[in-house]
């Protein structure tokens, strides 16, 4: 609601990355480098990484983040300082069908240094996108610095469970986090 413009910064990871004046009626709208919020690499799941966005402005304001790609299209709304928590359930549709291109993921990004998140509770069936399953491993522990994100995924044709399996997942952290879930290409 403040007519007199304000810097907005945008941080990734812990460099910053770009800043926008807004004000009441003057939004800003900043392009993304893909890199920084999609992947189709691997080798950027199940392991801190340095994905997502961290916006600081003087002033509240609301942000939110669209991109479209082949078959899809998404809006993320961020919810500020009320979005920061240490105990989270992640919910998501249950896809309706199994194709290697349909995923159900979980994205969980750090506010303070050495956070210990553990997720727990999903159903012992899931194949994760990097081969491990639920039954093997009933948990999935991770490490994260300020800024890190750590992204979990199951693609819907791995097993039947994929299909449903992360809905009601328990996200627990020591220290305050953020939480993304959803599904990517999940009716089809």
């Amino acid at each position: 609601n403040r007519t007199t413009p304000f810097t907005v910064e945008i941080y990734n990871h812990k460099t910053l990355y770009k800043t926008v004046k807004i004000s009441k009626g003057n939004p800003g709208k900043i392009y993304i480098d893909r890199e920084l919020m999609i992947t189709d690499g691997y080798g950027d799941l199940f392991t801190p990484n340095k994905m997502g966005l961290h916006l600081v402005g003087e002033y509240k304001f609301f942000a939110h983040f669209r991109f479209a790609v082949r078959n899809h299209a998404e809006i993320i709304t961020s919810k500020g300082k009320a979005e920061l928590g240490k105990v989270f359930y992640a919910a998501m549709a249950e896809n309706p069908v199994g194709r290697s291109y349909v995923n159900s993921s979980i994205g969980i990004t750090a506010t303070e240094d050495n956070t210990s998140v553990k997720l727990s509770g999903y159903n012992a069936g899931v194949v994760f996108s990097n081969g491990v399953d639920g039954v093997s491993s009933p948990n999935l522990n991770t490490v994260l610095n300020k800024g890190e994100s750590y992204i979990v995924d199951v693609i819907s044709e791995t097993s039947q469970a994929n299909l449903f399996g992360l809905i009601g997942t328990k996200i627990e952290a020591d220290k305050p986090i953020t939480v993304t879930n959803g599904n990517f290409d999940a009716i089809s």
